[in-house]
């Protein structure tokens, strides 16, 4: 796990009719035929920085590695994108819509998934989210926790309150934030 030679994308195994003349290629007889070289980076890399060297470099996909040079899993630059977008649903994501990022307001709460950037979370909610060594929601509430968040995790802020609703494997979903009663939103903005 830990000794990478790269990655081998699907294309690459089923040979097509390239050049049109009804001809199909052989497809290759081995892995080592058509693996193509991953770029190798930083866990404590940032999205944006992440992003834009994978741009700069013409890769879709990277392997994540540990301050011990140890595998951490691999990244894609749609994954990147995801994290400061939102979920991106294409064809192939079948029912997944229903998971889509919403925000929807009830009363003084409000449910968002774990994704948004901090930076987002005031114009929703009127709270501030002081910024640290994360760039999410979820990676607030998991600093905050100091562990992977549980469904039923809450953490405190300045105004109110963050609630996990719901974790997919390590990640955060969905989380209720709410304004604590007599907190002072920030901007002083109503809901």
């Amino acid at each position: 796990m830990d000794d990478v030679l790269g990655f081998v994308h699907l294309r690459d195994l089923v040979r097509a009719d390239a050049d049109g003349d009804g001809v199909i290629e052989a497809p290759p007889r081995t892995l080592g035929d058509v693996v193509r070289p991953m770029p190798f980076l930083p866990g404590t890399n940032l999205v944006l920085r992440t992003l834009q060297t994978m741009r700069e470099q013409g890769q879709h996909i990277a392997l994540v590695v540990d301050e011990y040079g140890g595998t951490a899993g691999i990244v894609t630059l749609e994954d990147l994108v995801e994290e400061l977008v939102g979920e991106i649903y294409d064809e192939f994501d079948g029912g997944r819509r229903e998971h889509e990022d919403t925000v929807l307001r009830t009363g003084e709460a409000v449910l968002a998934n774990g994704g948004p950037i901090i930076q987002e979370v005031p114009q929703e909610t009127c709270l501030s989210i002081p910024e640290g060594r994360y760039e999410t929601v979820g990676g607030f509430v998991m600093e905050r926790l100091g562990r992977v968040a549980r469904p039923g995790d809450a953490v405190e802020v300045d105004g109110g309150r963050l609630e996990v609703l719901s974790v997919g494997r390590t990640r955060v979903e969905r989380v209720r934030i709410t304004r604590v009663p007599g907190g002072s939103p920030a901007g002083g903005g109503a809901s």
